[in-house]
């Protein structure tokens, strides 16, 4: 609604394939890709230029459905580094929402510097979609990997 309204934040292109979300098979490459083969099961990333590293402003410029044409479709060309695998344990359906829902539960807790998550704090989740259910997960799964003990509270409103 946003983009149609003229009022997303970040650039976008005129009569671009909506869809930021999006899992499928690799059916073709081009002799210059190493990183995945056809058959590869793969998921999309939201920002089609950045993978780790922390975000630039040429970042936004490669959003899928605002200024690259989007999932919405039957068939799609990616970048080899707009992609990564599918884990093994999920199905395209489960490995489809990844892209944008982990990611902003994964940003809402640990994207601002100096405001990450820390041990003793609460999470507090609204609501039972996928960002807050992807929150809960996130938050305790990465508090629990550390060395430490930790415990994180996590309330449903």
């Amino acid at each position: 609604m946003l983009i149609a309204r003229g009022m997303y934040p970040f650039p976008t292109t005129p009569s671009c394939v909506a869809g930021s979300d999006g899992a499928g098979e690799v059916i073709a490459v081009s002799p210059l890709i190493s990183l995945f083969k056809p058959g590869d099961k793969v998921i999309t990333l939201f920002n089609q230029s950045r993978q780790t590293s922390p975000i630039k402003a040429h970042d936004f410029m490669t959003g899928l459905g605002g200024s690259i044409h989007g999932t919405f479709r039957q068939y799609g060309a990616f970048d080899e580094t707009g992609l990564v695998y599918v884990p093994k344990t999920l199905d395209y359906q489960q490995a489809s929402v990844l892209s944008c829902a982990a990611l902003t539960a994964r940003n809402a807790l640990y994207g601002l510097q100096g405001r990450a998550l820390k041990v003793g704090r609460y999470v507090l989740v609204q609501g039972s979609g996928s960002v807050s259910t992807f929150g809960l997960q996130v938050s305790r799964q990465s508090l629990a990997m550390n060395t430490q003990s930790m415990l994180v509270k996590s309330y449903f409103c």
